[in-house]
């Protein structure tokens, strides 16, 4: 089976006295990815799921993955901290009938990695990775507006908020029982 050590990796660097290796995903990386995701529920950090997931959820949403990397219908980065697991970030098409537009999903970091700029190389390598991958010219995201810290990362990288048309509710979604307000950014990459 690959491990991180056997598959070339997108990039590395050192976070402290740690070496970190951003890498495609693998088939060996659903117990990490569980262990991962199940502990950002329990944080509740983890915006776009409240429920702890299966092992054949997890299994089933890597195989998912794995397919679309194939198709190159996504592209997307782990983020692997001394041999464990401890991030992710992926990007896919954005729905709409024009592929030039690209759509970052779920950006996730383990407590003990966030902080340290790990999160801002992640997402930098992963729009190269993008750019070469799936050729888009424009990434798209959603993020709550109350998502301070994710909010001032997609700028420093250069996304902008894209304001809303004129007499349109804001959207939101709910998130523990609250419902949160939403905003749209976008970053052009030509």
């Amino acid at each position: 089976m690959e491990t991180a050590r056997t598959v070339s990796a997108v990039r590395r660097f050192w976070a402290g006295k740690e070496e970190v290796t951003l890498r495609h995903p693998l088939l060996g990386d659903c117990a990490g990815m569980l262990e991962c995701v199940n502990s950002l529920v329990l944080e509740k950090a983890y915006i776009a799921r409240q429920t702890m997931k299966t092992w054949e959820d997890q299994e089933a949403d890597l195989l998912e993955l794995l397919k679309q990397e194939k198709e190159k219908a996504c592209t997307g980065l782990m983020v692997d901290i001394g041999g464990r697991l401890a991030g992710w970030a992926g990007i896919g098409y954005s729905g709409k009938t024009n592929n030039r537009v690209g759509m970052l999903g779920v950006v996730w970091l383990i407590k003990e990695a966030r902080g340290r700029g790990i999160a801002e190389k992640l997402l930098r390598a992963l729009i190269c990775e993008t750019r070469r991958v799936l050729r888009v010219d424009t990434l798209r995201l959603e993020t709550f507006a109350c998502n301070l810290p994710a909010i001032e990362l997609y700028k420093r990288i250069g996304f902008m908020e894209v304001p809303r048309k004129s007499g349109t509710a804001r959207k939101t979604a709910k998130h523990y029982g609250k419902q949160l307000p939403r905003i749209e950014m976008q970053l052009f990459l030509s």
